[in-house]
């Protein structure tokens, strides 16, 4: 596991979440950010690469699909969880159970989130990034001190 803060210069960095940020940026509901059991947790998400095709907000992310320089890609998608009175893990989860692939969380704001990558809590910190193995098993949370906390999911063949 690989974690790294300032991963963007600030320029593209602010570019990226001005847009993910304002009110204009389209999102989808969700329940549950993993399959049940996992808890009950409200999710937006927005998909920029799914199954091979990359959707019409990819170019969007291209900034940090640049500098993780992956072979292939399997998926990219943001994740919006709106702030909770306490913090809630929202499901432990492989991205996959094949080894090929690595899995990038970048953090769009500062928060009192995390992502738990084994035993391992990685704060939310913008503009930082933290890259993992796909297989192994991580959750990430909601927050209680922001509105929301926005970051956005890479699985890809390094």
């Amino acid at each position: 596991m690989k974690v790294i803060n300032n991963f963007l210069d600030f320029k593209k960095f602010n570019d990226i979440k001005n847009v993910i940020f304002s009110q204009d940026f389209p999102w989808t509901y969700s329940e549950y950010c993993v399959d049940p059991p996992a808890p009950k947790v409200d999710q937006f998400t927005h998909v920029f690469f799914w199954n091979n095709v990359p959707r019409k907000t990819y170019d969007l992310v291209l900034p940090i699909v640049d500098k993780l320089n992956p072979k292939s890609i399997g998926k990219i998608k943001a994740n919006l969880n709106l702030k909770t009175e306490k913090i809630i893990e929202t499901g432990m989860h492989t991205d996959t159970n094949d080894e090929r692939f690595t899995s990038a969380v970048f953090f769009l704001n500062d928060n009192d989130g995390y992502c738990r990558v084994g035993d391992k809590k990685i704060l939310s910190k913008e503009n930082s990034i933290v890259i993992f193995k796909s297989n192994i098993l991580h959750t990430g949370t909601t927050c209680t001190n922001k509105n929301r906390r926005i970051l956005i999911n890479f699985v890809y063949i390094d």
